[in-house]
């Protein structure tokens, strides 16, 4: 074969290889955020910095709904990248996932308690009037029930409390969505209590015929809780991680992405939610 054209049948085919590098898949279990992305339109506050985080991204990729077993599958793949929307960074997923810097940011959880549930008993409470053990709290009441969602963390500290948690006083209820179905669950009457984002509860809330309850807060939470992107390991989901935090940095200076956390949260975590966003976009210590 002549040398010329062996060389440009070579660097054609190093073309086509470079050009078929796998375009950066991105999952999410939350299926209303399909019609979101084609309205333009968020509902709430990890929808509408999702939007504006992903904005003017160049590197290849492609979106797709996946209910949580399946996209929990896809994750754990390593022949393609792979990358999870609205997921918290813990250390077990530390272990085997990359994480990018907060896209949005929202209070801590909460623990609700139906209204006719007894008070529960002082001693249960820290000197800042939060409930010490949520574990030890349900020993108090052995015939009660707590609903949470398979399949979703509520961060390091709460999913070992929960963990320790009789199953009979376990509620999991099987969930395809990351729309806290669980807080759903709750409002349904389905359970005493469950650990839920107040915004969750509101959001649902309207759904139900007026239901009373109790709002806590939790000890060793933190009080803000960051949502972010969630990637395999691999050279593509990296580079894609690198670009999205270089947006995600110049939108903590920006006014629209304030706006798009105090647009959806509660009037009393405007301040706080201000304070650590303007916290993050000077201290990288804290991603």
């Amino acid at each position: 074969m002549n040398i010329s054209i062996a060389v440009l049948l070579l660097f054609f085919a190093s073309a086509c290889l470079a050009k078929a590098a796998p375009a950066v898949k991105i999952t999410y279990a939350y299926e209303a955020f399909s019609e979101i992305m084609r309205t333009g339109k968020p509902t709430g506050t990890a929808s509408a910095t999702a939007l504006l985080a992903l904005t003017n991204i160049t590197l290849e990729h492609s979106f797709e709904y996946l209910p949580l077993a399946r996209m929990q599958s896809q994750m754990e793949r390593i022949d393609i990248p792979v990358c999870s929307l609205f997921s918290l960074k813990t250390k077990p997923r530390q272990s085997q996932f990359i994480f990018s810097i907060p896209m949005a940011f929202q209070s801590s959880q909460r623990l609700f308690v139906q209204h006719d549930v007894p008070e529960i008993p002082l001693h249960m409470f820290n000197e800042h009037n939060e409930i010490e053990s949520l574990s030890e709290l349900m020993l108090i009441y052995p015939r009660s029930k707590l609903v949470t969602s398979a399949g979703i963390s509520h961060g390091e500290y709460l999913d070992r409390e929960i963990a320790k948690i009789s199953e009979q006083q376990l509620s999991i209820h099987p969930s395809f969505d990351t729309n806290a179905m669980h807080a759903k669950m709750f409002l349904w009457g389905r359970a005493n209590f469950t650990v839920a984002f107040p915004t969750d509860i509101e959001m649902h809330q309207n759904e139900f015929s007026k239901t009373g309850f109790k709002k806590y807060e939790l000890a060793n939470t933190p009080p803000i809780m960051t949502s972010r992107l969630m990637c395999n390991i691999t050279a593509e989901s990296k580079l894609f991680i690198e670009q999205l935090n270089q947006q995600i940095r110049r939108l903590y200076s920006q006014s629209t992405f304030l706006n798009a956390h105090t647009a959806y949260l509660p009037i009393e975590d405007h301040e706080m939610v201000k304070h650590y966003i303007s916290q993050y976009a000077v201290n990288e210590n804290l991603w």
